[in-house]
């Protein structure tokens, strides 16, 4: 496989254009030789809107991947299932169960997923590795705990019992191309770290390119929240790996990206909404 894949930021944080809308939140669009996908759906109806100044039809989507059950990733779905009356979207099985968070001491919703989506033969509740065309759908990433991504404890209502949230409701994609593997993750709760060890065990094959919020965000991107422990284990990890570009997005933060472009250098760069990278 040789074409080019082109992946174009529908929403995020930052923008590097002043006619879009940002917000909290991620939806990107990814072009193929003959398909066109969404991965996730922003928190409400900008990626339509952002879409429709970038000239992207969102009605001719084949395929929407959910990457895990939070508002600002799966805010959008019920717009775009008013949009679009073909595509299958793909979720992860747990991503039914309700997730919250107690920042403000008492619960607060994070996820949002609508029941009767679970009965709709467009709905694919992923439970297992698969392939959708060329995309490898990642159910099952591994590793320790201690390299999941820091900030709120989120729990999930689970048959009516309260878990904490370790999100067996998040997955990612990759891309492989001229034996090279590509990862696209969202908000990277299980880990960045744990995320490119999985898929160079699964694959069996060097990293290219990764694109990923890592999730380091605090108080709107103006600080950071994790130990400076974690953060330089963090940089000295990505700094050992040998992928070509890790591109940033979303989560991850300004402040924070502003420290991993002072300590990675060449190694990141910030995907910023209107922006369209190639693979």
């Amino acid at each position: 496989m040789s074409y080019i894949v082109k992946i174009t930021n529908l929403f995020d944080d930052l923008k590097s254009n002043n006619d879009l809308k940002s917000g909290h939140g991620l939806s990107f669009y990814i072009k193929t030789a003959d398909k066109r996908y969404l991965f996730d759906t922003g928190n409400g109806t900008d990626f339509i809107n952002n879409a429709n100044q970038l000239g992207i039809s969102i009605k001719d989507v084949d395929a929407l991947f959910i990457s895990h059950n939070h508002y600002d990733h799966i805010g959008g779905l019920e717009f775009f299932i008013e949009i679009n009356k073909k595509a299958k979207i793909y979720i992860k099985k747990d991503a039914i169960y309700n997730t919250y968070t107690y920042s403000r001491g008492y619960p607060e919703p994070m996820g949002k997923y609508y029941e009767e989506l679970s009965h709709s033969d467009r709905v694919v509740l992923v439970d297992d590795f698969i392939k959708v065309d060329d995309f490898y759908l990642v159910t099952d990433t591994v590793g320790k705990e201690e390299y999941f991504a820091k900030g709120s404890q989120y729990y999930m209502d689970k048959n009516g019992a309260e878990t904490p949230d370790v999100f067996t409701h998040e997955m990612f994609l990759v891309y492989v191309n001229d034996g090279k593997a590509n990862i696209i993750s969202a908000c990277s709760h299980r880990g960045i770290r744990n995320i490119i060890e999985t898929a160079t065990q699964k694959f069996n094959l060097p990293i290219n390119m990764i694109i990923a919020g890592m999730h380091l965000m605090l108080y709107a991107g103006k600080s950071i929240n994790c130990t400076e422990e974690y953060y330089f284990s963090l940089v000295d990890y990505l700094l050992e790996q040998e992928f070509s570009k890790l591109y940033t997005c979303h989560c991850t933060g300004k402040f924070a990206y502003d420290l991993l472009k002072r300590d990675l250098k060449e190694k990141i760069d910030y995907f910023g909404l209107g922006e369209t990278i190639e693979i």
